[in-house]
């Protein structure tokens, strides 16, 4: 099961992604200016940044509720069946029953038949443990991915492009438009960048590695999200 998700997470989560929204915008600006000497806009950075504070708490929480239904790693329950053999050997105690037809004869014959019987019962037992073994559940990071890569892409793709334009102070009817227009191009976009990525932070990367690669790889997204906002 994931960790609490506390306050204190989110706020550090938003604090980080604004930081980063700040770094790409900065660098795609640079890159901008590089191409074709545009001059840097302090207000697309703070655009970025503003978007940035709004949709992670959000994100978070979505991204938390995903690993809560599906958790990555699942601990399952295995029963081990072990054999266990006897040997005649550990009935050589036994005694020869007496030939004797006497009362202690047939007592000592009754005895010796009831011993070889509990031994062709005892010779060969099974024992049955139950193991509790935790690995990565490929079922629940598959749904988790398809989930994520689907309703979650297209619902922050359209509030990215329509929140970006409602903060240039677009109208309603020109966000409309950006949305139908900028919404599929940007989601084939990031097919072509996160779907791999998505993939390594689930099956590959350490949990507790994955904030620090998600961070370093949004910088790059942020970058060509910068550029592809005019």
């Amino acid at each position: 099961m994931p960790k609490q998700l506390t306050a204190g997470a989110i706020f550090r989560s938003t604090v980080q992604a604004v930081t980063l929204s700040l770094l790409s915008s900065t660098l795609a600006q640079l890159i901008a200016f590089y191409r074709s000497s545009e001059p840097f806009s302090a207000a697309k950075a703070i655009r970025f940044a503003i978007f940035a504070a709004l949709s992670t708490p959000p994100n978070v929480v979505w991204q938390s509720e995903l690993e809560g239904w599906f958790p990555s790693y699942t601990s399952k329950q295995q029963v081990t069946r072990y054999k266990h053999s006897t040997h005649a050997s550990d009935f050589s105690d036994l005694k020869e029953p007496s030939g004797l037809e006497t009362e202690d004869g047939e007592n000592e014959r009754r005895a010796a038949k009831e011993e070889l019987k509990r031994w062709e019962s005892t010779r060969d037992s099974w024992t049955d443990v139950v193991e509790t073994k935790r690995g990565l559940d490929y079922r629940n990071t598959a749904i988790k991915f398809l989930l994520d890569q689907t309703l979650g892409a297209l619902v922050n793709t359209i509030l990215f492009v329509g929140g970006i334009a409602g903060l240039k102070g677009e109208g309603r009817e020109a966000v409309f438009a950006h949305v139908r227009s900028d919404t599929m191009p940007l989601m084939v976009a990031g097919y072509k960048f996160w779907p791999l990525i998505s993939i390594g932070m689930f099956t590959v990367v350490p949990a507790e590695q994955r904030v620090v690669v998600g961070s370093a790889v949004g910088v790059v997204w942020g970058i060509f999200l910068a550029l592809f906002v005019k």
